[in-house]
């Protein structure tokens, strides 16, 4: 229920973010058109408007997006693996805040030799869709 607000949410925003578009350039395309006709106060104000209107959207549409990528770096998962030194035991778990690679983590429960973090990566949770 949730995801389909916010899809409805961003389809909402990128729609009228388009229509803001598409009605500010015509409005600029329109104020172009009767510049020889126009009061010069009208022409100014029309390519302010229109011009402001343009930055409105396409700062919307940026904003749309770039929360739609952090929105899909959210569905993947951090794993560590800790290895063994000695043995080379391997345990994958959950990533921790202050991880980092050749990291002493505690001792080997087979053979209590140092244990260490060999590397660090993401992957889509089992049972994810696509």
């Amino acid at each position: 229920m949730a995801k389909r607000i916010g899809r409805t949410y961003f389809y909402v925003v990128t729609i009228f973010s388009l229509i803001i578009l598409v009605y500010s350039a015509w409005i600029l395309v329109q104020t172009v058109q009767q510049q020889p006709t126009a009061k010069p106060e009208n022409m100014y104000f029309g390519l302010f408007a229109g011009g402001l209107g343009i930055l409105l959207a396409l700062s919307s549409l940026m904003r749309v997006r770039n929360r739609i990528v952090l929105l899909e770096k959210e569905n993947l998962k951090m794993y560590t693996v800790v290895k063994c030194r000695k043995c080379d035991f391997k345990i994958i778990r959950d990533f921790a805040v202050g991880d980092y690679v050749h990291k002493e983590v505690g001792d080997c429960q087979q053979c209590g030799g140092k244990m260490a973090i060999a590397s660090i990566y993401q992957q889509k949770p089992k049972g994810s869709k696509p």
